[in-house]
């Protein structure tokens, strides 16, 4: 657990996550805490470039050059478009970074997994976002912040619920480990289970 990334939710989030850990500790499991250096360069390459946003103006070229665009979400249509002007040598690139990248967080990581809150923050009001794009572009990257880690180094995640807000909203814990090891993240989400870490409906 990398408690600079911690650092990154919001106070509520941060707080019930940390509060999971020593649950966790007092149930006789064991928490390393450490800086993994994979996680901080990986998130420094995403804030200066998306990967996903290349692959997925890629993958939905077709589609914005077809009279069925104007059907899409004018919010996730101006995504994709800005995607466009992104350089075949800029995805290259960080294809070749996210290789070192992943080999790095493999090294650090072990066989062990890895935790995080899942999500920055607990999810916001539909009507506070609705008519206001410009805080739905900035409350989107801070939902994303986290969850694109683990995107852009295609590891294998699992979101555990672990509290509830006062306004019986959920926060979750994503439970990572290197590529190859799913099974071991889903035996270990079991055992939490059946330690009674898992957060209930309110």
């Amino acid at each position: 657990m990398d408690k600079a990334i911690v650092a990154l939710a919001s106070d509520e989030v941060a707080q019930a996550f940390l509060a999971w850990l020593d649950r966790l500790q007092e149930l006789g499991c064991a928490i390393v805490f450490k800086t993994i250096q994979a996680l901080h360069d990986s998130l420094h390459l995403i804030e200066q470039q998306w990967l996903g946003s290349a692959e997925a103006y890629a993958l939905h070229q077709h589609l914005l050059d077809s009279h069925q665009a104007r059907l899409l979400d004018r919010r996730i249509k101006n995504r994709l478009s800005l995607a466009k002007d992104i350089h075949a040598s800029t995805q290259i690139r960080l294809y070749q970074q996210r290789q070192k990248l992943q080999s790095r967080l493999s090294d650090e990581l072990g066989d062990h997994l890895l935790l995080m809150p899942t999500v920055a923050h607990v999810a916001p009001l539909i009507d506070e976002l609705q008519n206001d794009d410009e805080k739905f572009a900035i409350v989107n990257a801070q939902t994303l912040k986290l969850t694109m880690i683990g995107s852009f180094l295609d590891v294998p995640t699992m979101n555990i619920p672990i509290a509830f807000n006062q306004a019986h909203l959920a926060i979750g814990a994503s439970m990572s480990a290197k590529q190859g090891l799913e099974t071991k993240i889903l035996q270990y989400a079991v055992c939490i289970e059946h330690l009674g870490a898992y957060a209930l409906n309110p």
